[in-house]
């Protein structure tokens, strides 16, 4: 998301005032070194060709959706978070069935406060591995909200 939006603000400094890279960028220490290596070789080789059908205009990207995409940008092809995914389904499903397993057996007939509160810790196990999964498939970031 940083990359995109800083490389708008790029892409906005060579049209308006012709800078380039070089001009725009300020890179002083020895980690910029690759970055540095990486864009002179675009700059030699004409850089990377973007696919057919793309909008080359990066301005023009007003979804936010497919700048957290995380499954389509890592998950589909990260073979350990697939795995990570599969079972955190698992694991979401065993505690939500769990939980209202426990619930219904603690409220029928006589209230058994012990497999009630079990069935509430199994919701709340549900709650956190739902979260965990929607990780896997979009990251919103809100810079404001950032601490």
């Amino acid at each position: 998301v940083f990359l995109h939006y800083q490389q708008i603000i790029l892409e906005k400094e060579r049209r308006k005032h012709g800078n380039d890279w070089m001009q725009a960028y300020w890179m002083p220490t020895e980690a910029d070194k690759g970055t540095i290596a990486l864009r002179r070789w675009l700059d030699k080789n004409g850089g990377i060709a973007w696919s057919p059908g793309v909008d080359t205009d990066m301005a023009a990207m007003p979804d936010k959706h497919l700048l957290f995409d995380t499954y389509k940008t890592h998950t589909s092809q990260c073979t350990s978070c697939q795995k990570a995914l599969r079972w955190t389904n698992r694991l979401n499903k065993v505690f939500k069935y769990s939980a209202l397993a426990c619930v219904s057996a603690g409220i029928v007939g006589t209230v058994s406060w012990p497999l009630v509160a079990s069935g509430a810790a199994l919701g709340g196990a549900t709650l956190a591995t739902e979260k965990v999964r929607k990780m896997f498939y979009e990251v919103p970031f809100h810079h404001q909200d950032n601490d």
